[in-house]
């Protein structure tokens, strides 16, 4: 488990819950269940009542969360559940339920693959369906192979990337591919439904689609894609194939060239979706699906600029809302129902959890650690109010009025798998910046270091995410001229890089590890960094200085972003 301190209590009290919930929502099948269609290993159904079942989309953002708080078996069990449903059924299911046969949902099974190697795993665990173990001191093991925790299991990784590539291969492409070279949400047991496509997308159901969902290529899936590419490139190189890898790459790099060729516009500074039938980019519907190019790290600092300057279109008081507006849907008797009259649940005013984590990592992937700080502090102390008010974390939130007076489909539902998900790994992995770098083998600290958080101290304690047990304390002044942070592990990382961000990049710097000068580099990739890299790092005391020279004003973290 982890626990956080410094936070306001209501914060701290809320990550208490979730700790508590995740037995409550983790279900184990039963043979023979007439509802569902069993699955060999435990996993966290988003809630008991309308939804105990695994989904596709909603466990990457439960698994972020589990890992943070120490859940290494059931993030491994949940990965190892939909690669059986690989195996059985041909793809990873929408939900398992006979209903579910033919429709999948948006692809994080690479995202979960690495999120499961990050916990360090035995040798014996190698088939997909077969047992589930864990290495109990990854990182102690790993120290005996050159900080390499992947030697302990490349036999499960080679299971798991074919079959990753077969999901790619013949479900993304063979099913879901359009003429423009860019993927698709649909059905392909009925691939003329609109519903059954929002259904596919997530997002069911939405304006954003304007009742086309399956006509359009969708910006967060083909986003996903270019993820899923340069995961699959990562993959070969860890199992020693460099041709493999650089032909993943060059896949990648394509579909980044066919995302901004289609679904950008220059003009407006968003993405958007692409009707390839008609032929047009769908500029009239703002989403925050725009904020995915910058999840996945495919944009510019130049199209990034644009997509946080449009930030204001969805930030509300309590976070962010899925759309700018409702937005008009024509009417069509094909389309299958009356939920396509709206208003719809997948739209203004509705915050849902999984986007608020799209939209934070986001912008700290380009250095806007503000603007990600108040929309990760906005979404977290959202949820932190509502479960005092009501006791329950909910699937999801009116941002607009900070209360549950939601649109919905069914009623809101309480639990909640993906929302306990996001709200610990913006503690953890966002605001903490702790995790880890499978491609150089090392953990990575990175603090959210910005205005917004200056001059406070916050700490947490992690029993078993990335080892045994690790606690670690950050501040900073309340001019960020003063950078700090300490760290104890156990066991010790065999390597570890700290990143600090740099708002004074024209000032000279000076780092300390355990009160003696380190060695130290300053980079710009897109933003100014100061790196400090560490060996068996168990007990560490690091400081930054910018205070000899200050002769520059901090700059803004979108400002320092660009140009």
């Amino acid at each position: 488990m982890a626990s956080f301190h410094g936070f306001d209590e209501r914060i701290a009290d809320a990550h208490r819950h979730i700790v508590s919930l995740w037995p409550r929502l983790t279900r184990r099948d039963e043979p023979g269940e007439e509802s569902r269609i069993p699955l060999p290993h435990p996993y966290v159904m988003p809630s008991t009542d309308k939804f105990p079942y695994l989904f596709y989309w909603d466990s990457y953002f439960t698994i972020v969360g589990l890992a943070v708080d120490g859940q290494r078996e059931l993030v491994r069990s949940m990965v190892g559940n939909f690669l059986y449903e690989l195996r059985e059924f041909g793809l990873v299911l929408n939900y398992n339920h006979p209903a579910s046969l033919t429709r999948s949902q948006p692809p994080y099974l690479t995202s979960m693959i690495k999120e499961a190697l990050k916990g360090g795993l035995d040798t014996q665990s190698v088939a997909a369906d077969g047992p589930v173990r864990l290495d109990k001191r990854p990182q102690q093991a790993a120290a005996t192979e050159h900080g390499d925790p992947l030697k302990l299991d490349l036999d499960w990784l080679r299971e798991a990337f074919g079959l990753a590539k077969r999901e790619y291969e013949e479900v993304w492409l063979g099913r879901h591919d359009t003429p423009i070279g860019l993927c698709r949400y649909a059905d392909p047991g009925n691939p003329g439904s609109e519903r059954r496509a929002q259904w596919e997308s997530g997002w069911d159901f939405s304006s954003r689609w304007g009742g086309r969902c399956r006509h359009l290529a969708a910006v967060d899936l083909n986003c996903n894609l270019y993820w899923y590419e340069l995961d699959c490139a990562q993959f070969a190189e860890l199992l020693g194939e460099p041709e493999e890898a650089g032909y993943w790459r060059g896949k990648a790099e394509e579909r980044r060239g066919r995302i901004l060729r289609y679904l950008y516009d220059p003009k407006r500074g968003l993405f958007f979706d692409y009707d390839f039938v008609e032929g047009r980019l769908m500029d009239d519907r703002p989403s925050l699906a725009a904020f995915h190019p910058l999840f996945v790290g495919l944009a510019t600092p130049e199209e990034t600029a644009g997509v946080v300057e449009k930030l204001r279109l969805f930030e509300h008081p309590g976070g962010l809302a899925c759309t700018a507006e409702n937005y008009p849907v024509p009417h069509d008797a094909s389309q299958e129902g009356p939920e396509f009259a709206g208003p719809f649940q997948w739209d203004y005013p509705n915050g849902w959890a999984p986007l608020h984590w799209v939209a934070v990592c986001g912008l700290k992937n380009y250095g806007y650690f503000e603007e990600a700080a108040r929309i990760a502090l906005k979404w977290l102390t959202l949820c932190a109010d509502l479960l005092v008010q009501t006791g329950r974390m909910w699937e999801k939130y009116n941002v607009v009025k900070r209360n549950l007076e939601v649109v919905t489909d069914y009623p809101n539902q309480h639990g909640f798998g993906w929302t306990n998900g996001v709200y610990s790994a913006l503690l953890g992995k966002a605001i903490m910046g702790l995790d880890y770098d499978l491609a150089r083998h090392r953990a990575v600290i990175e603090p959210l270091f910005c205005p917004t958080l200056a001059g406070r101290d916050f700490s947490a304690c992690f029993q078993g995410y990335l080892g045994d047990e690790v606690a670690m304390n950050v501040s900073s002044a309340p001019d960020l001229r003063r950078q700090a942070l300490s760290l104890r592990a156990s066991p010790p990382f065999p390597l570890l890089e700290v990143r600090l961000r740099d708002y004074f990049p024209r000032d000279p710097v000076q780092v300390t590890v355990n009160g003696a000068p380190h060695p130290h580099r300053r980079e710009r990739r897109p933003y100014h960094t100061v790196v400090v890299e560490l060996e068996d790092a168990a007990e560490v005391e690091l400081r930054a200085d910018w205070t000899a020279g200050q002769l520059t004003q901090p700059n803004q973290p979108s400002s320092a972003s660009v140009g």
